[in-house]
């Protein structure tokens, strides 16, 4: 009885391992999750300028303008249909919309599987493969948040050797491309974290079990 309660909870340091992987993966996930839903909704993915004080910032869904000649300001508005809009638009769009649904069901998922969730999980070994689940959709949410962003970044680069933009137009990333690497990337360590939980529980369990198969054996 003793050997198969060590071996759920995975005892002694390498248990205190286990749980600040758990923790930190968990945490830099739901980090990156947050900063995945900004990111959508920020005019800054990126920016042209023509001369001092006149630019024009686009996102997803609103493009903004600015002219330091006029009073009014920053002038925003949005796409006036998605149909309208590059191809590769409509993808970047559709990966960052997944990103937030499948974020969704991960943290729902490996919220399941923390240790404060026991009236929804009797057993450490439920808990470590809803952690492993979670962290499996985790990893699927950042690299669909990484591929989305690189996507427009590549655009945003191509733009800058377009032969047919006039001349004097300048072409740069935004805040929004930036961040939206961050929270990818704070997504994939944090899904990776939370997957290694579930691989080190059971090396630890097999190993338990193996020391206490040799002390039984031993005359």
């Amino acid at each position: 009885m003793g050997a198969g309660t060590r071996s759920d909870g995975g005892g002694g340091g390498g248990g205190g391992v286990t749980l600040a992987m758990h923790v930190v993966g968990f945490a830099l996930s739901t980090l990156g999750f947050g900063l995945t839903v900004m990111v959508i909704y920020l005019n800054c993915w990126s920016i042209y300028s023509h001369g001092p004080g006149t630019y024009m910032q686009s996102g997803l869904w609103n493009i903004c303008v600015r002219n330091a000649s006029t009073e009014r300001g920053e002038v925003c508005r949005q796409f006036y249909t998605a149909l309208s809009q590059p191809r590769f638009f409509q993808v970047v769009r559709a990966l960052m919309l997944m990103a937030v649904a499948v974020g969704a069901i991960a943290l729902f998922v490996s919220t399941l599987g923390t240790a404060c969730a026991r009236r929804f999980s009797e057993h450490a070994s439920t808990k470590t493969k809803l952690t492993c689940a979670g962290g499996a959709l985790w990893l699927l949410t950042g690299l669909c948040v990484m591929l989305a962003v690189s996507l427009y970044a590549n655009f945003v680069v191509s733009q800058l050797y377009n032969p047919l933009e006039p001349y004097g137009v300048r072409f740069s990333f935004g805040a929004a491309l930036y961040t939206g690497w961050l929270a990818g990337a704070f997504i994939v360590i944090g899904g990776a974290l939370m997957v290694a939980v579930f691989f080190r529980k059971n090396s630890l369990r097999t190993t338990y079990r193996f020391v206490i198969t040799d002390i039984v054996a031993s005359p």
